[in-house]
């Protein structure tokens, strides 16, 4: 191929192409961009062309001189370049622009800020990131903001939405709003409602402004818990009047929001000193009524087929529903980083549930956040620790304690762990605690479980033959020796059984068919009563008290023919009931995505 110059026309056409300019440029000018601020990070570690030194100036470590403040802290400098600050922050840009004092100056004082703090911000002026802790991040929130780096505000904003939890989020609302992160003051406002009841026992709730109060107030439904309990929100009310009710300002913003007399609120305002005198706004819309109230049932795992083992494929979901609206409210695979989680081991601390995933001889603890189906490793067990033996005993049927985080293991989920059908323990996962009880009279398999008041129930099931089994023991708290109680009216294997008020219920289950019979037992007169019937057989169902009703989820059951509903080929359920006492009837619930049974349900 020949590479000379080519000829140039005669007509000298070439000679424009010649002259017009071309544009050439670097294939990877992010890895350019990158490069060059990597130089300029270099230089200004090594002090090389920098042309402005940065000094903290925090108020509480500066001594006033004629209105001056300085620092006294003035030999920790930050050299840096005029040029880089102004390009990142519009508070640099502004200060060395406009002809501002700080323009002329080679040292400035950054005021606000304490050196640690004015060196995070430096740092990801220069790089883009920061090393921070969490403790740092409400500082670094607002230092983003007082030097107008929207990148950095950014970097919070994702931080902040990434760590959202329980424990933090009172503080992170009042961030948010104070900085109008809209995303994050969305994400608040969907996590206060459905964890209320949790956050109304935290003590940062005293410290919020009436205005926090009164949105919380405005919610038209709050989780306050299984039982409804509206008195909750009531007794925290008055929790946060009795703290405040020496800030006269915000006592007169709430009640100028809220008529504390409707809401059967004290506020013992002495005479004369009253909040109400210093009221500046009279509200047209009052809020004279509290939220409605509803709980989150979560559903996990289970079987998908009427033949159920090892080998059997499994609904690898969680699926949660708002027992208020009756509707589901997000579904999510129960699989993270690869690892299959074992749904048996759930349980649940501060309105979140926690899981564990066993790979190999690897044990790991994952948190998920029910309302925004989002999952977190949160650290590796070990060997030595009771969450270890909870995750070695998936094959045992459980009870949860109504403090969640206790949980009752007796007997077997399958008659082929025939040496578990007569052990019982209890593990204690927030102490951390395994407590050996004593072993059942006799092998039960396929049984139901309740702890009611520290007292354990063991309901139903069968013998390591297979014959089904009506009788009912019971481990009181702190005894050693079991006893019986009351049996049922039919023998239940793979019952439903759940806590409602002063009732356990007993739903399904199998015998010689699967059943839709249901009963429940008045624990306090230890006698047993019928009710009506389930719409559908529903055998080894899941089943769950909320609001004073009882629901029940999925279950194997008969396809039905011509001989009836209760024939036909097996199978399981998508379909759901709800029971309620006061009128002894049952409600069909919207049905699950996954059909399932034998899974583990919870309330949130």
């Amino acid at each position: 191929m020949d590479f000379r110059e080519p000829k140039r026309r005669k007509d000298g056409a070439g000679d424009a192409n010649r002259s017009s300019a071309v544009l050439i440029s670097i294939r990877k000018v992010k890895d350019f961009l990158v490069s060059t601020m990597q130089s300029l990070d270099e230089f200004r570690l090594l002090g090389i062309l920098s042309d402005v030194t940065l000094i903290a100036g925090v108020k509480d470590d500066t001594i006033s001189n004629g209105g001056d403040y300085i620092s006294l802290s003035s030999q920790e400098e930050i050299l840096a370049h005029r040029c880089v600050l102004a390009a990142r922050s519009d508070y640099f840009k502004a200060m060395f622009t406009i002809g501002m004092s700080e323009s002329k100056q080679q040292t400035i004082t950054i005021h606000g800020v304490n050196h640690h703090l004015l060196k995070k911000v430096v740092d990801f002026i220069y790089t883009g990131s920061c090393k921070v802790s969490r403790d740092e991040i409400q500082d670094l929130t607002t230092a983003g903001a007082m030097m107008q780096i929207p990148s950095l505000l950014g970097a919070c904003r994702e931080y902040l939405l990434d760590n959202l939890d329980v424990f933090n989020v009172f503080w992170v609302w009042s961030l948010a709003d104070a900085y109008q992160l809209t995303d994050v003051l969305r994400r608040c406002a969907q996590m206060i409602p459905n964890q209320l009841g949790v956050l109304l026992k935290q003590e940062e709730f005293l410290t919020l402004p009436a205005s926090m109060v009164h949105t919380i107030l405005k919610f038209p439904k709050v989780n306050l818990g299984p039982d409804y309990n509206i008195d909750i929100l009531r007794e925290a009310l008055q929790r946060w009047v009795d703290a405040n009710r020496e800030n006269s300002n915000q006592m007169a913003k709430l009640e100028n929001y809220v008529d504390f007399e409707r809401l059967d609120i004290t506020l013992h305002s002495r005479s004369g000193e009253g909040s109400s005198g210093t009221r500046t706004v009279q509200m047209s819309d009052k809020i004279e009524t509290l939220p409605d109230c509803f709980s989150l049932i979560a559903i996990m795992g289970g079987f998908l087929q009427s033949r159920t083992c090892e080998q059997c494929p499994t609904a690898n979901t969680i699926e949660v529903l708002d027992t208020l609206s009756l509707s589901w409210q997000s579904s999510s695979v129960m699989s993270t980083a690869g690892r299959p989680i074992l749904f048996r081991t759930v349980f649940v601390s501060d309105g979140m549930l926690y899981f564990l995933a066993k790979e190999k001889l690897c044990v790991n603890l994952y948190q998920y956040e029910p309302i925004t189906s989002r999952w977190n490793w949160m650290r590796k067990v070990e060997a030595s620790e009771a969450l270890w033996r909870l995750a070695e005993s998936t094959c045992q049927v459980r009870a949860t304690a109504e403090n969640g985080h206790e949980i009752y293991l007796c007997g077997s989920v399958t008659v082929k762990s025939a040496d578990k059908g007569k052990v019982a323990f209890k593990i204690d996962v927030k102490e951390n605690r395994v407590h050996d009880l004593p072993t059942l009279p006799h092998p039960r398999y396929h049984h139901g479980a309740v702890v009611v008041n520290g007292d354990l129930f063991v309901i139903g099931g069968s013998t390591l033959s297979w014959e089904p089994l009506a009788t009912v023991l019971i481990l009181r708290k702190g005894q050693q020796q079991w006893g019986e109680r009351f049996p049922m009216s039919v023998p239940r294997v793979g019952p439903g059984v759940a806590v409602v008020g002063e009732y356990i219920y007993a739903v399904g289950g199998t015998s010689t068919k699967r059943l839709k019979t249901a009963e429940r037992y008045h624990i306090a007169s230890n006698r047993w009563e019928s009710l009506r019937p389930m719409n559908s057989p529903r055998a080894f169902p899941g089943a769950m008290g909320a609001g004073g009703y009882l629901f029940v989820f999925g279950g194997k059951s008969y396809a039905g023919s011509g001989l009836g509903e209760d024939s036909g080929a097996r199978n399981v359920l998508r379909s759901g009931e709800r029971y309620d006492p006061s009128t002894d009837t049952w409600k069909e619930l919207p049905a699950m995505d996954k059909c399932r049974c034998e899974m583990i349900t919870v309330t949130v």
